[in-house]
């Protein structure tokens, strides 16, 4: 409700929008806006009711947020269209339609498993860079 007043596309993302990945059961959500100024405004919003996440990787047209909500850890990415952090959406599609891409992809997760966590993440982008381009 609170984002009601912005035009955006709000997308479930990441490994628990597609059967068959595995995943640590966070959920995470992907929001897309049309412009810098409602990327700005929508982080404002977001940044009173959630924990920022990453704020390194924070730029004028990517922000992101963590929440606990009855033990469900839920994501939040917000990008501006065709901004270069557009991607999410583009990788759930390929990894829809293409098994073997979900298989690659456990493999990383698998493989993770007791890893650092910024090890895993670093896999994890080069993969999705990968796929993406």
């Amino acid at each position: 409700k609170i984002l009601a007043i912005f035009d955006v596309d709000i997308q479930h993302i990441g490994s628990t929008s597609i059967k068959g990945l595995i995943t640590k059961g966070d959920i995470d959500l992907y929001i897309r806006v049309k412009n810098k100024g409602d990327l700005r405004d929508i982080s404002d919003i977001l940044e009173t009711k959630y924990e920022i996440n990453q704020p390194h990787n924070w730029s004028d047209t990517f922000s992101s947020f963590d929440h606990e909500d009855g033990g469900i850890s839920v994501g939040i990415q917000v990008t501006v269209v065709l901004g270069p952090e557009d991607n999410f959406v583009k990788f759930k599609e390929k990894l829809l339609s293409n098994p073997k891409l979900i298989d690659e992809y456990n493999e990383i997760n698998r493989s993770s498993d007791g890893t650092k966590m910024d090890d895993y993440r670093k896999k994890k982008w080069e993969f999705i860079n990968s796929v993406i381009k």
